[in-house]
């Protein structure tokens, strides 16, 4: 997140002012940096024009020779009389020839005919600076270097602009001290700051008014807010002003109004719904405890259910043994008992099952003990009979005898 987001208002219009402050200084900063180049530009195309107006009084004259008006040293002679005339206060034209020897200087007319020992910035000679630039830049060049003004020993920087006059091996220049040109850019450089520092100081100042402004009423829109966070309808905030938090303030307090009439509707809606939820909650209540008691009869209904589902598995059970009991009986194996019993009817007849299992396994018995005693009875009557078949045999052969002896006794 921004850092400046996270400041109060205060701050934020304190960054803002310290922001613009920076931006005006840049502007003025860059302003001053284009006058000072464009005062330099403007120092530069003065010392051409001039040293161009130098050497068109050259020309004039040279055109005087070539007419034969005038000789080239009479020509020559005027030529440098008419310079020597064009002095403005610390600007003027000097004439050297190629060789670098002053033809006409007119503040030091001690240096006609001399070759001065000055340098310029470079380290140059003056004069073979001039023929060097002049050379380069096509018969004409700029040189700086230091020079005293007239009536002064004291070297300041100097710019000039050379030309050279073929037809007569001369180097036509014209100066100007550099320092002229700073006093102008110091003053207008002081203008500028000026202007600069007043405009400065009435935003800061038309800044802070409105940060101070907007900053009171924002306290004032946050503690309403608050207040109405807190369910305090009672106090409207104040119009002091018509402009976006006047409007802003009228929004705020004819919505205070439509919450009053809300909350009023509300408490009132919240009234009836309370009195209809107190009857809900008797219907509630009284419907709970129905649920109560339909859950406690259906519990025992289920309790009951799942008793009989018990009993009818007993039942089953039995009534299963009951019938292995009767499949076995009537297969003759009477010696497997039910094992059912119990007081219900099943068990009733699981009992009567069970006695007749063993009245019929005692019967059984019986009549196996009777069988015994009647196959043990039979078998004497067989040896009894098989003595009287021996008896009745011999009875008869006797019988037949008899009654051959008695046939006999008839013959």
């Amino acid at each position: 997140m921004n850092t400046a987001f996270k400041l109060k208002l205060q701050p934020q219009f304190a960054l803002l002012l310290l922001v613009i402050v920076a931006a005006m200084a840049t502007v003025a900063s860059l302003m001053l940096s284009d006058m000072h180049q464009q005062l330099e530009s403007e120092r530069k195309l003065r010392v051409r024009e001039l040293t161009e107006v130098a050497n068109s009084v050259l020309v004039r004259f040279h055109k005087e020779q070539l007419s034969g008006r005038l000789s080239q040293e009479e020509a020559q002679q005027r030529a440098a009389e008419a310079l020597s005339g064009m002095v403005f206060e610390d600007t003027y034209p000097t004439i050297r020839t190629l060789a670098g020897i002053y033809v006409m200087h007119p503040t030091k007319p001690e240096l006609v005919g001399k070759r001065p020992t000055s340098k310029d910035y470079a380290g140059r000679n003056l004069s073979d600076a001039y023929v060097e630039e002049a050379r380069k830049g096509g018969g004409s060049g700029y040189v700086s270097y230091p020079f005293p003004r007239p009536g002064s020993d004291v070297a300041e920087p100097k710019l000039s602009y050379g030309r050279v006059f073929e037809p007569w091996g001369w180097v036509v220049a014209v100066g100007l001290y550099v320092a002229d040109i700073d006093t102008t850019y110091a003053k207008q450089r002081s203008a500028v700051l000026m202007a600069f520092g007043l405009v400065t100081l009435l935003v800061g100042a038309a800044l802070w008014w409105q940060a101070r402004r907007i900053v009171g009423q924002v306290r004032a829109v946050l503690a309403f807010a608050r207040r109405l966070a807190a369910n305090d309808l009672s106090t409207e905030l104040a119009i002091t002003a018509r402009d976006e938090f006047g409007d802003m303030a009228l929004a705020l307090n004819q919505a205070q109004a439509g919450m009053r009439e809300a909350f009023t509707h509300v408490e009132a809606a919240a009234a009836s719904d309370r009195e209809k939820m107190a009857r809900l909650q008797a219907a509630e209540a009284q419907q709970q405890a129905q649920a109560r008691e339909i859950a406690e009869q259906a519990e025992q209904i289920r309790a009951d259910a799942e008793q009989q589902q018990q009993h009818a598995r007993d039942v089953q059970a039995k009534v299963e043994r009951l019938l292995a009991a009767t499949e076995n009986a009537a297969q003759g194996d009477l010696t497997r008992e039910s094992g059912v019993s119990g007081d219900d009817n099943v068990g009733q007849v699981g009992r009567a099952v069970t006695h007749l299992l063993r009245d019929l396994r005692a019967s059984i018995s019986g009549i196996a003990r009777n069988a015994e005693s009647l196959s043990a009875a039979a078998s004497e009557a067989s040896g009894l009979s098989s003595r009287m078949d021996g008896i009745a045999e011999d009875t008869a052969a006797r019988a037949e005898q008899l009654a051959k002896a008695t046939g006999n006794v008839d013959a």
